[in-house]
């Protein structure tokens, strides 16, 4: 059976067939991607109406159309370790160290050839890499580039990613790549046939998704081997992946068919857009136990479905203490053998996220409030109070 369990204003349910999550709308303008900043700000990249900035509750904070930047066509934000907010464009990479007040270029070193950036991706150590013409490199927040392209054998840029270890993954018209020294050097480990793109790349407990124009492409085995997937809904045109902790829910954005999802990479399900007008999604992005998606006429956001555990495999002792809780809170699921766990708040926003059965989380500056403690395999659901 699924259940749903409603915990103050929190939804937790499993995934069935046509699932169904009502969205909040950030913004009516095309959105080309999303960029989630740690806990506080959401940041949308619109190709007809600049760089918007959102809270967590959905709330407009700024856009750069009305602070003094009027040049369009950006497709992909990040903000780098500094907290300085970058885009990329058809005529470069923009940056602001003001929060957003003022934008500047900040493609210094990529030259012409660079100029249309596809994606940003932030990493490690303040890196910044952008999908363009070729891979390129910023190792110091995005204020000079430099080519990252050896061993890379086509050009056409599109997908950025990087797994739990830290490996950089490039997706392009030629196929997929993969850097363990940040960059330095890429190795192929998947090679397209002709006309197959690869859009987005999610990468997990040596598992690869690959989304292309062509469909739904895994490797079980960290690249070695690859099998397209068969079922009819993963072989559309996928424009975005995304996927919850230890890899248990991958999301796809399709272009013009809509979200779909899977929890064995087998067999998929349309995940629908209720509250949406549109099934053209462009990017998708998994933040805690939230989910946000670009669209045609705009971004969204939303909770995220968890699973929940059948009755008789709840775990039912106290796992967080003391409760209420006030500094520090301990976490002891005794010889229990938990998944991934995580605490979120009221909001649905991931305060603290761990795989240890024992932890001790300092709450001093987290507000008074209702949170709760949960495992992604659903066993484990506690309410908890901060005083």
């Amino acid at each position: 059976m699924r259940y749903l369990l409603v915990l103050g204003s929190f939804f937790l349910f499993a995934l069935p067939a046509n699932s169904q999550i009502v969205w909040k709308r950030l913004g009516n303008a095309t959105a080309a991607s999303i960029y989630v900043h740690q806990y506080d700000s959401i940041y949308v990249a619109s190709i007809s109406s600049g760089i918007s900035s959102f809270d967590r509750d959905g709330e407009l904070l700024w856009n750069s159309m009305t602070n003094g930047h009027s040049l369009d066509g950006q497709r992909t934000v990040v903000v780098n370790d500094a907290g300085h907010i970058l885009y990329g464009a058809s005529d470069g990479v923009w940056r602001s160290t003001d929060g957003g007040t003022k934008f500047y270029v900040s493609d210094a070193g990529m030259g012409v050839i660079g100029d249309d950036v596809q994606r940003l991706f932030r990493a490690k150590n303040n890196t910044i890499f952008a999908a363009s013409f070729g891979v390129w490199r910023s190792t110091n927040g995005g204020a000079n580039w430099a080519q990252a392209n050896n061993g890379i054998d086509h050009r056409g840029m599109e997908a950025l990613a990087m797994d739990s270890t830290g490996r950089v993954y490039a997706g392009s018209d030629g196929g997929a790549y993969r850097s363990s020294n940040n960059g330095g050097s890429w190795s192929k480990i998947y090679s397209a046939p002709i006309e197959l793109l690869v859009r987005s790349i999610v990468a997990f407990n040596g598992t690869v998704v690959l989304g292309t124009n062509q469909g739904i492409i895994v490797s079980r085995d960290d690249g070695e081997s690859w099998q397209p997937v068969t079922h009819e809904l993963a072989k559309r045109h996928i424009r975005s992946l995304a996927y919850t902790f230890e890899g248990n829910l991958v999301i796809a954005a399709t272009q013009g068919q809509g979200l779909i999802a899977s929890m064995d990479l087998q067999t998929w399900y349309p995940f629908m857009e209720e509250g949406t007008t549109t099934h053209f999604t462009q990017d998708v992005v998994i933040d805690g136990s939230n989910i946000f998606i670009a669209g045609v006429d705009g971004a969204y956001m939303s909770f995220l479905p968890m699973g929940v555990a059948e009755d008789d495999e709840r775990i039912e002792r106290p796992l967080a203490y003391p409760n209420p809780f006030n500094s520090t809170l301990a976490l002891d699921a005794g010889a229990a053998a938990v998944s991934q766990l995580f605490i979120i708040d009221a909001m649905g926003r991931s305060m603290w996220q761990g795989t240890s059965a024992t932890a001790q989380v300092n709450t001093m500056q987290w507000p008074a409030g209702a949170y709760f403690l949960r495992s992604l395999d659903g066993r484990i659901v506690s309410s908890l109070i901060k005083q």
